[in-house]
This record gives C-alpha cells, structure tokens and sequence, in this order.
C-alpha cells in the first residue's frame, strides 16, 4: 500500500521543500540537538527520553520492512537546509494512515514548513494509495499543531479528557482526521 512511498516518486518536491526518506545520514548532531531540545518537544513524550546516533539508528530501523516511513524535511532555502521530519504509520488493513511531524529547526518556526510538508504527503498518501483518513493527535496545549491540523483541512474527531500530563497538569489529548472524500 505505502511501502517506499517517497522512494516510489524520488521525493515530494514544494515550492519551498524537498521531502526524502530518512536515512542514517540524517541522523546528525543537529538531528541529536532536536531530539534532546526540551523546546523543541516541549509537547512530545520524547521529551521524557535522552537521545544518540544508537537510539536515533534504533528507531530508524523500526521502519524496515513495515509499511511505514520516516522522512527527512529538506527546505530549499540553503540557509535552512534540513529543518525536521516526519513519521507515516500505516494501519493498511483499515486504509488509515497516523501522521507525526518534528520542526526541529527553530529558524523555520512561524514560517508554514510544516503545514506545507503536511498538505503535500496528504496529497501523497490520499492520491496515489488506498489510504482513505489521514488521522493525527496533540495535547490540547500544542497550539501550533493544532493550527496546522486546521490549516490543511483537518477536524476534530476525538478527545481524551486530561489524558497526559503536562507541565504537572492534566490535559486533553486532540485527535483530529482528513478523509479521502472530503479532501
């Protein structure tokens, strides 16, 4: 259904991105500085986790031979280069497709990378396999995540009341979904 979705087109070319799959060359020191960046996932469970090249190579393994994909955001803009990725986990008996996104680079923050990258794998998945919803979460306090998720068209389908905890508080968790026949 999705296996080497990126791979199958080369990549998924922005007007201000390029979208390749993951590899062991994306897993460098400023890959490592994002991952253990509490700013950076301040929302994240990952923020709960240190991480290095062997845990890093470990999750990029977890990939393999699964319909899933890791992918490497590139942005055009030289001076921005590699700004973050993306995770596609697939559920192909239920034409489902979870998405997870990573905006490492604070320098491409406020700047709609993310939401471009998202619209584009969304077109990806919804046009060219038998994906029929596209689905994604957040802890209600991810006000960023939560703009994106409406910004491409995204609605709520779903709320944990105060299923994490956060900062020492309990919050809710937002699931929210895209679906092939509205898109």
């Amino acid at each position: 259904m999705c296996e080497g979705l990126v791979s199958n087109y080369g990549s998924i070319e922005t007007a201000r991105l390029s979208i390749v799959n993951f590899s062991e060359q994306h897993i460098t020191d400023r890959y490592l500085d994002w991952l253990n960046d509490q700013e950076v996932l301040r929302f994240s469970d990952q923020r709960h986790s240190r991480h290095d090249f062997s845990s890093s190579k470990q999750y990029l393994l977890s990939f393999r031979d699964t319909p899933n994909e890791l992918l490497a955001i590139m942005a055009k803009d030289s001076e921005l280069g590699y700004i973050g990725t993306m995770s596609v986990y697939v559920e192909e008996l239920h034409g489902i497709a979870d998405l997870g996104i990573m905006i490492g680079e604070r320098k491409a923050w406020g700047l709609s990378y993310g939401a471009e990258a998202w619209s584009d794998v969304c077109d990806l998945l919804f046009t060219n396999t038998n994906i029929r919803k596209i689905t994604a979460g957040t802890i209600e306090t991810n006000i960023a995540m939560i703009k994106l998720m409406k910004k491409v068209g995204m609605v709520e389908d779903g709320r944990r009341k105060a299923q994490c905890l956060w900062e020492g508080k309990a919050v809710d968790v937002i699931h929210a979904a895209l679906y092939r026949e509205e898109y």
